[in-house]
């Protein structure tokens, strides 16, 4: 009897080892928010998400994903491509705003691999990013953040979408106060 309760307890073990680390995870894990995934998104909106270490606009996080405040757009120009991620949220006629600026050759794809691209606000190279990030009113921005270090990891870019993670460190223009950006991630459909 003991040899059965023994041999069944290892079938059911096994199994569960087996089902669950043979499954395929296509999200990016996130505590901030966003999905790290194209999967529900509308063709030429985004998905960010983030955590701060200081307050952003009276909060620690930021999550949208495709909504009318987001967008995405892939623009080629000759020998360069520029991917502009964007999502911004109004709540009581404040708003709060996160934007990524890539570019890289025509014709990168991840195909080859991951790339990571280092995030500076003044960059000729030719793969470069840039991370700002706004909150106040649109009339009046009260704090301007711009990454000052970090990098952004793609893990999927083709003609119609784009995923990736991100970290930095972003400058407020006004004060010189620092935020810490961790688990950073974003994903866009192209028109």
């Amino acid at each position: 009897m003991k040899k059965i309760l023994f041999s069944a307890r290892c079938l059911l073990a096994a199994s569960i080892i087996f089902f669950t680390s043979c499954s395929k995870n296509t999200t990016t894990s996130n505590p901030g928010g966003g999905t790290g995934n194209t999967t529900n998104l509308a063709i030429g909106k985004s998905s960010i998400g983030l955590t701060t270490s200081a307050t952003f606009g009276g909060v620690m996080n930021f999550s949208l994903n495709n909504t009318t405040g987001t967008s995405a757009v892939s623009v080629v120009n000759g020998a360069t491509r520029t991917i502009n991620v964007f999502a911004k949220e109004e709540i009581n006629n404040k708003f709060r705003k996160v934007e990524i600026d890539i570019e890289v050759p025509s014709g990168t794809s991840t195909s080859g691999g991951n790339i990571t691209i280092p995030l500076m606000l003044n960059s000729t190279a030719p793969m470069n990013a840039k991370l700002s990030m706004y909150n106040g009113t649109d009339i009046n921005t009260e704090n301007s953040y711009f990454a000052e270090s970090g990098t952004v990891t793609i893990t999927k870019l083709s003609s119609s979408e784009i995923i990736g993670t991100f970290s930095a460190v972003v400058k407020n223009v006004i004060d010189n106060s620092t935020i810490t950006i961790t688990n950073g991630s974003f994903s866009g459909r192209f028109n």
